[in-house]
């Protein structure tokens, strides 16, 4: 064999062993795509299907359950993903698939060098009746009080169905709950059993269902009627008075003044309202009003004044006034008011009555209000 002959058999020797030795071409490659995947299902009650996916992750990134009704390749847009699901994590439980239709599945894991889907497994989900309740039952309204202002608070309890989210919903009339005649207060948990509704009309008969939003659509329990109690308001003409919770370095900053003419209920309303808290307030009859800065008389319209006054409150920023200093009353009973002090955290009003008559002082927390009715 000549020299020739063997460097060349040699070189063919070398190039064969790098080539065999070589990463990516004779050694084994690990597999990225998850593998193995397997999914076990069963109806729940809302005749929708649940699948509990298991699969072999390989622990190369994070992963998603991606889930079509088409066997499209997962185009944009035609499934919905499940995730970020961590690198380890082999199983995933997935509610509210439809019955009785063909799926399509698949684990897709984002690693260092991109996306790398598992193979499409294509599955048939069964074919789920409705069954067991989906809507709360046992609707009552068991509890009931007379808050300040003449309404009602009322306490709802129920047995839910913990198919979904819950809505309460409280009407005036006996239709059915016709879109546009109710109020709903919600959302409220799956296990929510208790609610308060405050502020409903005082004498009145009151229409009230539990609505459940599950998978499958809205399930509304059994209708509920309840007549809320005859509350009666005292109106007087002695000084009212009410324990805030503003503090001295935080003081209530009032946001707005506002009155209003209710003919049909007797009463002329105003309404102080502030952007924190509520401070201690005083309310009466005073013969006489001053600024407390000048000494100067104040003397809003009307034959007597109802002065209203809190601390620690300012109505005022950084930016100036937040409310107007007079503020003209309805022409009823309240025909003006004009804030008579702001000043060391003390804020104070006088309000012009068309002549001393009875008044009504509450307050509310949500947002913080003193409300003012002076019957007419």
């Amino acid at each position: 064999m000549s020299h020739v002959t063997k460097f060349v058999l040699t070189l063919v020797s070398v190039v064969l062993v790098f080539v065999a030795l070589a990463p990516g071409r004779g050694a084994p490659v690990a597999e990225a795509k998850a593998l193995g995947l397997s999914p076990s299902l069963s109806c729940l009650q809302n005749g929708t299907v649940r699948m509990d996916l298991h699969w072999f992750s390989q622990n190369e990134g994070t992963q998603w359950v991606d889930l079509s009704l088409a066997n499209n390749g997962f185009l944009p847009g035609t499934f919905l993903g499940f995730g970020p699901l961590t690198s380890t994590q082999s199983q995933a439980v997935w509610d509210g698939l439809i019955s009785g239709a063909v799926h399509y599945v698949r684990v897709n894991t984002f690693t260092a060098t991109g996306w790398q889907p598992s193979d499409t497994l294509s599955f048939s989900t069964p074919i789920c009746p409705v069954s067991g309740p989906l809507a709360a039952t046992n609707l009552a309204a068991p509890a009931q009080a007379c808050l300040a202002d003449g309404t009602v608070a009322t306490t709802f309890t129920w047995n839910p169905s913990g198919a979904g989210l819950q809505w309460l919903d409280l009407s005036l009339s006996n239709n059915g709950f016709a879109p546009g005649t109710f109020l709903g207060n919600g959302p409220m948990p799956p296990n929510a059993a208790q609610v308060t509704w405050s502020g409903l009309l005082a004498g009145v008969v009151h229409y009230a269902r539990v609505n459940t939003l599950t998978a499958g659509g809205w399930f509304p329990s059994a209708t509920a009627s309840f007549i809320t109690p005859a509350c009666s308001v005292t109106y007087g003409l002695g000084d009212v008075s009410f324990n805030g919770t503003a503090t001295g370095p935080n003081p209530a900053l009032l946001t707005d003044t506002r009155i209003a003419a209710h003919p049909p209920e007797g009463y002329d309303r105003i309404v102080f309202e502030f952007d924190n808290a509520l401070p201690n307030i005083l309310v009466g009859y005073r013969a006489t009003a001053a600024s407390c800065g000048s000494g100067m008389p104040i003397d809003p319209a009307g034959a007597a004044i109802l002065a209203v006054r809190f601390e620690p409150s300012v109505a005022h920023t950084s930016s100036g006034i937040t409310v107007p200093i007079d503020i003209n009353g309805t022409g009823g009973r309240i025909l003006e008011a004009i804030r008579s002090c702001d000043f060391e955290n003390v804020v104070s009003w006088a309000v012009g009555i068309s002549t001393q008559a009875p008044f009504h002082a509450f307050t509310q927390s949500n947002p913080p209000l003193l409300v003012i009715d002076v019957q007419r």
